[in-house]
């Protein structure tokens, strides 16, 4: 095992230290990812208003409700 001194003389494994950073990095890469796409899981969940108000009733609504 290869093995890194660092500060204080502590002694690190090289490999569980770059398995450590592969894993952050592929985390943030998840989140970017998960970050720019727009859920629109929320569609279609007011239809069942749709004859009761028009769409500038339901935003007023969706305000007073929020």
């Amino acid at each position: 095992m290869e093995f890194l001194d660092v500060m204080g003389g502590a002694q690190v494994n090289i490999i569980k230290v770059r398995h450590f950073v592969e894993s952050l990095k592929e985390e943030e890469r998840k989140q970017k990812e998960k970050k720019g796409k727009i859920s629109f899981s929320w569609r279609g969940a007011l239809s069942e208003l749709k004859g009761e108000y028009t769409s500038v009733e339901l935003q007023h609504k969706a305000l007073d409700w929020w």
